[in-house]
């Protein structure tokens, strides 16, 4: 069990597994929900790395596809092959946003 403060590390994938990934957070108490019509419209629920270089791809670096609306800043990351919304990454603002409502055998927790 991580200490308070401390950064547990969390492990999830896409639903087809070809996306995985490892993300350092503080243990995991409540998610974030955006109101944007997309994260609305797929039920995202958010974690919300300390810093994007704590999200770390273990398997398909190249896989996901980017889909980005509006005034672009925000691109929404997906896996093509079963369409899981894997993250929200706004590269200009350093800031990244883990979807942590994936598929039950993903090691997140249940919130």
């Amino acid at each position: 069990m991580a200490e308070p403060g401390e950064k547990q590390i969390y492990h999830g994938n896409c639903h087809c597994g070809a996306f995985k990934f490892s993300v350092a957070l503080a243990p995991i108490k409540k998610a974030a929900v955006c109101n944007c019509s997309i994260c609305r419209r797929k039920g995202y629920l958010f974690a919300v790395p300390e810093k994007p270089s704590d999200f770390k791809v273990e398997i398909g670096e190249s896989v996901l596809k980017t889909y980005s609306f509006g005034n672009g800043v925000a691109e929404h990351k997906f896996c093509p092959t079963c369409g899981t919304g894997v993250l929200v990454e706004a590269a200009k603002l350093n800031f990244l946003a883990v979807n942590v409502n994936l598929q039950p055998s993903s090691i997140f927790p249940t919130i």
